[in-house]
């Protein structure tokens, strides 16, 4: 599967997202709080994602862009293992992913966060 992240992939319908935060299960791995839910999505991939920065956090536009940045590459170079475990499972999942803490990042930090991340809604059983 190509690394790409395309406009199906993200998370865009209101009421999915709604369902997500009001329905859905979370887990917090610092500095992220994750809401995940497993449902049925408009399109034909295994999972949607919403990624938000706080701007309690970090104040200044030009830090949440850079955050969300690495946020986006990290998940678009590993989503193939999430996609590959919800495909055998034949599930469908829609998950937002908020980053609370403001500290200084660097890439490789989101990038083994958003492993651990994507291993647990992996291994969540439902």
């Amino acid at each position: 599967m190509p690394n790409t992240f395309k406009k199906e992939e993200r998370l865009c319908s209101k009421r999915i997202i709604t369902d997500v935060f009001t329905h859905g299960n979370s887990l917090f791995i610092h500095p992220f709080k994750i809401q995940f839910n497993f449902t049925t999505l408009p399109s034909p991939v295994p999972a949607q994602i919403l990624l938000t920065v706080s701007k309690r956090a970090y104040a200044k536009a030009n830090q949440r862009n850079q955050i969300k940045r690495y946020m986006r590459e990290a998940y678009r170079l590993q989503k193939n293992t999430l996609y590959n475990a919800l495909t055998q499972q034949q599930k469908q999942c829609a998950i937002a992913i908020i980053c609370v803490k403001a500290e200084k990042f660097t890439y490789h930090y989101t990038e083994e966060k958003m492993k651990l991340i994507l291993d647990r809604i992996i291994n969540i059983k439902k």
